[in-house]
């Protein structure tokens, strides 16, 4: 959220406590299935990990922020 406020300013229609309850949480991005996978796995910056239950190809930092599981 803070990153988001930084890049974009907080939005000056909506009260600040709604902007913070609604704000929708953050989800690491699965590559699997991304043509772009082939040039990140290269840089080895993708593994396999466990998110929510189903595994995908993240990236190492997802891994780290989001605590998931890895093979």
């Amino acid at each position: 959220m803070l990153a988001k406020v930084k890049a974009e300013g907080a939005p000056k229609w909506k009260n600040p406590y709604f902007y913070v309850a609604d704000f929708p949480e953050p989800e690491p991005y699965n590559w699997n299935g991304d043509p772009r996978i082939d040039a990140m796995m290269r840089t080895g910056t993708i593994v396999s990990a466990k998110y929510k239950g189903r595994w995908g190809m993240y990236s190492q930092e997802d891994v780290r922020d989001f605590g998931m599981e890895t093979k």
